[in-house]
């Protein structure tokens, strides 16, 4: 089965975040895919595309789609081959998937909204209306 989707589940911290992803593409190289909040440029090294990532305070869902990336520089996805992640953050989920999905599109154990709406409510209680 194809999953060109990778979507990670992470809470900042205020440290940097760096993930990377190895794809096996249809001329059997493998590229990697580099997202991390210490860069602000896209860049395109042989094999490595690099990208910024930008997080908010708290819970976060980041969603890469390797196969979009990859066609974007002219090679055609074929497998994901690993992940790795090194960072100083939270993280509650790594999955990939064949498709984007929303939030509320979701099994409820995969959905990132309940967390917060629950941490807005032991912040906030007095702005709940019940």
């Amino acid at each position: 089965a194809k999953f060109p989707v990778v979507c990670f589940q992470l809470k900042d911290i205020g440290a940097n975040v760096d993930i990377e992803m190895s794809c096996k593409v249809a001329s059997g190289d493998m590229f990697s895919i580099r997202s991390s909040t210490a860069t602000s440029v896209c860049k395109l090294k042989k094999k490595t595309v690099s990208m910024p990532m930008v997080l908010v305070k708290g819970w976060n869902k980041v969603e890469i789609d390797m196969e979009y990336i990859l066609a974007t520089i002219g090679q055609k996805f074929v497998s994901a081959e690993s992940l790795k992640v090194t960072a100083s953050c939270r993280l509650r989920r790594i999955y990939l998937s064949a498709q984007k999905f929303r939030d509320w599109e979701l099994p409820e154990h995969l959905r990132i909204l309940p967390i917060i709406e629950k941490n807005f409510r032991r912040a906030f209680p007095h702005k709940i209306a019940n």
